[in-house]
């Protein structure tokens, strides 16, 4: 017995559509919710090609940001430090870490310049996925 739940998606293809529209919400932007929308769109777009360039052995935007802070700084930050606005943004809590999600409500952060950040890196990102095999990603 075969169930279908629904159609079939490449998520390079939608990825490609989200960061099209977070674009020209950004391009728009009139107030902090189109920010914010701006920032989940581009998040969301990290997070389906970034590991597919680490499996190639392609640096992302954050890694090569994080390597110069280290560097700078002499820290030992990772790349999920450029994705804090966008993580707390998603959800509230983390009940590994114990977070309890009432007492994660408020969070720090510049919004504008962070969707400003986080969609150039979308979008430099995604230039070096495509850049695949001529352009033509494999799947």
């Amino acid at each position: 017995m075969t169930v279908v739940y629904g159609y079939i998606y490449n998520k390079i293809d939608l990825a490609k559509e989200m960061l099209i529209e977070a674009r020209k919400i950004y391009d728009s932007a009139t107030n902090q919710m189109d920010h914010i929308k701006t920032i989940l769109l581009s998040g969301a777009v990290l997070g389906i090609i970034v590991p597919l360039l680490k499996e190639k052995d392609i640096e992302t935007s954050h890694d090569f940001k994080v390597d110069m802070l280290n560097y700078i700084f002499n820290t030992n930050e990772h790349s999920g430090a450029f994705k804090m606005t966008y993580n707390s943004l998603k959800h509230t809590g983390n009940r590994p870490k114990g977070i309890n999600a009432w007492h994660d409500l408020k969070f720090e952060g510049h919004i504008s310049s962070n969707s400003k950040y986080l969609l150039k890196d979308a979008e430099k990102d995604m230039d070096k996925l495509l850049k695949l095999n001529n352009g033509t990603v494999q799947l």
